[in-house]
């Protein structure tokens, strides 16, 4: 797995991780344990993604909200790797 593949595949399973915990939480609503797992999710998530992003440019539009440049279109689409 190339570098590229596991910072993405840590952005995605920290991603799954927060939809699967939210809807746990939405039926479970004061679960403390599961709201603080959420919690570190969040953060590892949140971290991941800025760290691909960072070195390998935005997984999302928004992740180019206060950027002074739309680099976008900059990376190859995943059909031309």
């Amino acid at each position: 797995m190339t570098e590229k593949e596991e910072m993405l595949f840590n952005v995605q399973k920290y991603r799954f991780a927060l939809i699967d915990i939210a809807m746990y939480l939405d039926s479970h609503k004061n679960d403390k344990e599961a709201m603080e797992t959420f919690k570190k999710y969040g953060k590892d998530y949140l971290e991941a993604k800025k760290a691909y992003v960072d070195k390998f440019g935005p997984l999302m539009h928004s992740d180019l909200i206060g950027e002074s440049k739309w680099t976008w279109t900059d990376a190859p689409w995943p059909w031309e790797v």
